[in-house]
This record gives C-alpha cells, sequence and structure tokens, in this order.
C-alpha cells in the first residue's frame, strides 16, 4: 500500500494526559521581549520575504541544510515508503536527514553506515512509528540498533511527516522556553510517548502566544525556529537589547 498523504495512516489521539507543569515567576513578559526581537529581525513575522527565504527556502537558488520547505517536501517520499522493505525505509531517513540540520552528522552517518540486518529492524520501528505515532517501537530499534536515540532523531521524523500537529525536539532548548514562560519541562526527559506529549504540548502554547501577538506560524517548524532564532546563546544580547527598547517604547506610550 503507498502512502501518498498522511491521513493514509492518520496520527493517534493519545488518551493520556501529560503533568502539570510546574509555574515559574518570570519578571515582567520575557516571551514579548523574544517577539520583539523576532520582528526587529523579520518585520512581517513568519511571512517576511526574509524568513520565507533564508528559513524555509523559499525562492533559493541553492538548497542549505536549514530549509524546511525540501525537507518537508521529501519526507512525503518517506512516508511513501512506509510499506516497502524496511532496509529502504531505513535508507529514505537517512537521505532525508542528511539534507537538513535536524540530526548531528554522526547520528545521519550512524544510520546509513548499519549492517542490513540492524537496519531492516530499524526500518521496522520507524514503520510503526509512522503508522502509529507511537515512539516505543522506534526508540527500541535504535537502542538494538547501537543508534543513540537522541530526542530530535526520536522527534524528527513524525515532525517531517506531519509537521502541523507534530514537533520536533530540542529538548535543553525547549526547557530555556518554558523557563521564560513560566512552564517546567526535563530537558533530560526519557524518550517516551508521555514525555513528548509534553513538549508538543509546550510548542503549542507558544505558538498560541505567538498568534495572540499578530505572528501565524506556518507549522510546528516556525514555533521551533521562532524558539531557536529568539533564545540560541548569540540572541542572548540582543534579546536583553529588546527589552530595553520595549521597555523604552512602554515608557513613551505612557508619557504621551
Amino acid at each position: 500500500m503507498r502512502v501518498d498523504s498522511p491521513t493514509a495512516y492518520p496520527m493517534p489521539r493519545r488518551t493520556f494526559t501529560p503533568p502539570a507543569p510546574r509555574p515559574s515567576r518570570p519578571a515582567g513578559d520575557p516571551f514579548a521581549d523574544q517577539v520583539a526581537l523576532f520582528l526587529e529581525q523579520y518585520p512581517r513575522g513568519f511571512r517576511d520575504p526574509r524568513w520565507l527565504a533564508d528559513q524555509r527556502g523559499q525562492g533559493a537558488t541553492k538548497r542549505l541544510k536549514r530549509h524546511r520547505d525540501p525537507a518537508l517536501r521529501d519526507a512525503q517520499d518517506l512516508l511513501a515508503r512506509v510499506d516497502a522493505d524496511p532496509l529502504e525505509l531505513t535508507a529514505a531517513l537517512s537521505e532525508v536527514l542528511s539534507k537538513t540540520t535536524l540530526v548531528g552528522s554522526r547520528h545521519v552517518k550512524r544510520l546509513q553506515q548499519l549492517p542490513a540486518d540492524r537496519a531492516r529492524r530499524l526500518g521496522k520501528g520507524l514503520q510503526h512509528l509512522l503508522r502509529t505515532g507511537s515512539l516505543v517501537g522506534y526508540v527500541r530499534a535504535l537502542a538494538e540498533a547501537g543508534v543513540p536515540a537522541s530526542w530530535p532523531l526520536v522527534s524528527a521524523p513524525l515532525a517531517l511527516a506531519w509537521p502541523q500537529a507534530e514537533v520536533y525536539v530540542k529538548p535543553k532548548l525547549l526547557a530555556r522556553q518554558a523557563k521564560r514562560i513560566g512552564r517546567s519541562v526535563d530537558p533530560g526527559a526519557a524518550r517516551t510517548d508521555l514525555d513528548y506529549v509534553v513538549f508538543r504540548g509546550l510548542l503549542a502554547e507558544v505558538r498560541k502566544r505567538c498568534e495572540a501577538a499578530g505572528l501565524e506560524p506556518q507549522d510546528g517548524f516556525d514555533v521551533v525556529d521562532f524558539v531557536w532564532t529568539t533564545l540560541r546563546p548569540m540572541a542572548q544580547a540582543t534579546l536583553a537589547g529588546a527589552h530595553q527598547r520595549r521597555q523604552a517604547r512602554r515608557r513613551t506610550e505612557e508619557a504621551a
């Protein structure tokens, strides 16, 4: 059976509820500073021509690993192979990931260099992931293949296949984001369905906050890339500057 669209294997409706995140008490509104910084760089938000070209790859003359749209198109080929020989599925995953920044090159090479028997077992775990949305079989297959089950490697296939519903997980980055909106997540969380739902819930809240601020993310990759753009180490100084400029504008408006 050929999978021509994500609806062929609809994502399961998880019935469990993640534990409520523990609130913290951030001063002011740190998320507003993230929005301010983002808009300073991309005045039209996620529809800004520079964002669409640099991050999504729209209109680019050369594909870069950070471009999301080509990777999403490649992922449809991955879905199309879900009923093929598991060995082919592992090879297809390696090919898709090798053209992105989602998974480190060392992990990709491990996938590419797997002996046929291990690659086939991993392909079966990947089939289970894409058919059910459950991480369990895929994480087990990675362990049996001797490939570290990092959160990026575990979450990337789902995020690429269903970018509207599923999310890409970079745990340390998302832990920083959680703290800024009064939440708490464990960056060392086990690769389980329950922990994945916690991360997915966090990014769903970030998406809602972006929308409330007038930004319109296209999908989950826009959301996680927003977090990376505003919270990566190189952005810390400019984030502080964005906070100061936002406070100055507020004082000016109040004095008017």
